[in-house]
């Protein structure tokens, strides 16, 4: 670990030997990633975790340290989303008024993954988090809110009200392109500048949930209408739906068949995104229920965004 109180360094052995120790005074992991919301870990910390990305491969993952005089006053791990370009932020630890070393250590985060390939890195905070400016002047946006919905037990799945000839089916590689239009017709443009404009962008930064995820797509008059990812780990259950504007028939169908395929589950949720409101209302009806927000933040590499008025504003 350095002696320097204003670097930040990789994580080794004597850093995490020394957050094991001090672990009673950082409580809380801040970011937060759908594996991690979906299993019910909330925000604790797992040096598990941190060991894991300590020693794994710089070109897939990483933790790093801002040390102070006496202590480590903050610690951040990364890992790669679906691919190279995108990154996300998986552990952020900090202590009480540490904001200083936040900010050093997502600097240190973004300088290190930009040497693996990364162009964007996405970081997942409660709305309310007290760190949300340290963030922002590591050069963190917000991007957008989400809503996460969730059923508790028991989970029963409502009787599907579209005809057979609606019902969504198995995605295929071919349908990818199509996904990728109904991403380009769904997302605000503010939102796509910072999370992804073109296609290997918008692949790369797909997050994974736990478990195998399963794609379905719901065809309409112009190709996909409806998107839709299933996934079950253990216990928990798992929803995420992506809709064209004004498809409220198609999101009733994909709430409806998504819980279907996760009945039994203890609990089924999903993150819904403030762009989409139907959604939202589509899982109101099948009786799950909103349980608390997040905001989506993106670092861009390599070049400059504007933010267009309006962006990571609350509907």
């Amino acid at each position: 670990m350095s002696t320097n109180p204003g670097a930040s360094a990789p994580i080794g052995p004597l850093s995490l030997a020394a957050l094991a120790v001090s672990r009673c005074r950082i409580s809380v992991n801040h970011a937060r990633t759908i594996n991690g919301i979906v299993m019910g870990q909330g925000g604790r910390p797992s040096l598990v975790a941190l060991a894991r990305s300590s020693v794994a491969s710089r070109a897939r993952a990483g933790a790093w340290a801002a040390p102070g005089q006496r202590r480590m006053e903050a610690v951040a791990c990364a890992g790669r989303l679906h691919g190279r370009r995108s990154w996300q932020v998986t552990q952020l630890l900090a202590h009480g008024c540490a904001d200083g070393a936040v900010t050093r250590v997502l600097e240190r985060v973004a300088a290190e993954v930009g040497r693996s390939g990364a162009e964007r890195v996405f970081l997942r905070l409660p709305a309310d988090c007290t760190l949300l400016n340290a963030v922002r002047r590591a050069g963190y946006f917000p991007a957008y809110y989400e809503t996460l919905m969730r059923a508790q037990p028991p989970v029963v799945a409502p009787s599907a009200s579209a005809p057979e000839a609606a019902s969504p089916r198995d995605a295929s590689r071919p349908d990818e392109y199509g996904v990728f239009r109904l991403y380009n017709s769904s997302v605000p443009p503010g939102v796509r500048r910072l999370a992804g404009v073109t296609f290997d962008q918008w692949r790369d930064s797909r997050e994974r949930g736990p478990g195998r995820g399963r794609d379905y797509v719901l065809e309409g008059d112009r190709g996909p209408e409806g998107w839709l990812r299933v996934g079950r780990k253990g216990a928990a259950g798992w929803v995420q739906a992506m809709l064209a504007p004004a498809a409220n028939d198609a999101a009733a169908t994909l709430a409806a068949f998504g819980l279907e395929r996760v009945a039994g589950a203890r609990s089924v949720s999903s993150l819904v995104a403030e762009y989409q409101p139907d959604w939202g209302r589509a899982l109101r009806e099948v009786g799950m229920a909103p349980v608390t927000e997040y905001v989506v933040c993106v670092l861009t590499m390599g070049s400059t965004v504007r933010l267009a008025s309006g962006v990571g504003a609350r509907a």
